[in-house]
C-alpha cells in the first residue's frame, strides 16, 4: 500500500500539506488582486485547486455508479431496491430515469422526492425471502460488521448481509453488488475489508450464477464483462462489480 494511503486511513491528507508549497503563488496573486483595486469579504487557501484537473472521470464509485445504472435502465424492473449505496451517485442516477427503494442503517435528511423512498433498516435484520426482482448493494457490504456505521460488531458481517440480500431476490431476479477487491484478502478495522474476488462463491446456501462481472483497477479503468479468476493481475485495490442471476 502507498504510504499516501496508509495515512489517509489515519486521517491525515498528506496531500494538503504537499500543496502548501502553493503558498507563495497565494500571496502573490492576493497582492496583485489588490493592486488592481480588487476589495474581498474573507480570505480562503484552497491551494490544490491550482493544478486539479476538471472533476474525476476514473474510479471505484464514477464506473460502478454509471455502469450498474445503465445495466438497470436496460433491463427496466418492475421495481428496484438498494441497499447502502452512495445517494449524491448511484441512487441520484437512478432517480433520474425511475423509481427506487433505498434502504440503511443510517437516517437521511432527503426532500420529499417523487423517485426517491427512503427507509431506514438494518440489512442483516432482513428476514424476507424472493421479494424483488432487481437489488443493488454497491460499495457497502465491505463495511458491516465493522462497526463504522454504527452497525453491530460481526466479522463475518458481509457474508450475513450478501446472504440475506440474495435471499431477498426473486428466483431469477438480478443482483447488482460490489466491493473492494484484492489478490488477497484484507482487514482494515472500522474502515472497511478489500476482498478476493472469488471469495462471494461461498456466501450463501443459495443457488446463483454470475451472469457479468466487470472491475476496475488499481488505476482507476474500467474493465468490461472480465472472466472471474482467483487473482486478477497488478490488483492491490480494485472494485469487483458483479451482476448475479439468483437459481
Amino acid at each position: 500500500m502507498r504510504l499516501i494511503e496508509q495515512f489517509s486511513y489515519l486521517g491525515l491528507q498528506i496531500n494538503q500539506l504537499i500543496n502548501l508549497k502553493n503558498l507563495p503563488r497565494y500571496f502573490k496573486e492576493l497582492q496583485d488582486f489588490r493592486r488592481k483595486g480588487g476589495e474581498y469579504t474573507g480570505l480562503t487557501a484552497l491551494l490544490n485547486d491550482y493544478t486539479a484537473s476538471a472533476g474525476v472521470a476514473s474510479g471505484h464509485y464514477f464506473h460502478q455508479d454509471l455502469l450498474v445504472a445503465r445495466f438497470i435502465f436496460e433491463k427496466n424492473p418492475k421495481e428496484h431496491f438498494d441497499f447502502g449505496s452512495r445517494v449524491d451517485g448511484f441512487i441520484a442516477h437512478l432517480a433520474s430515469f425511475r423509481e427506487v427503494t433505498l434502504m440503511d442503517i443510517r437516517s437521511l435528511e432527503i426532500p420529499e422526492h417523487p423517485q426517491i423512498d427512503f427507509r431506514v433498516f438494518d440489512i442483516t435484520q432482513l428476514e424476507e425471502h424472493d421479494v424483488v426482482e432487481s437489488l443493488s448493494c454497491l460499495h457497502t457490504l465491505e463495511h458491516i460488521g465493522l462497526g463504522r456505521y454504527g452497525d453491530e460488531i460481526n466479522p463475518n458481517g458481509h457474508i450475513l448481509a450478501f446472504d440475506k440480500l440474495l435471499k431477498f431476490v426473486k428466483p431469477g431476479g438480478l443482483f447488482y453488488v460490489s466491493f473492494p477487491i484484492s489478490n488477497t484478502t484484507k482487514v482494515y478495522f472500522n474502515r472497511e475489508r478489500v476482498i478476493a474476488p472469488l471469495e462471494l462463491m461461498s456466501w450463501s446456501e443459495c443457488s446463483f450464477d454470475i451472469e457479468r462481472f466487470d472491475y476496475v483497477d488499481d488505476l482507476g479503468n474500467l474493465h468490461l464483462n472480465q472472466e472471474l479468476s482467483e487473482s486478477i493481475p497488478k490488483l492491490d485495490y480494485g472494485c469487483g462489480i458483479y451482476t448475479i442471476r439468483k437459481n
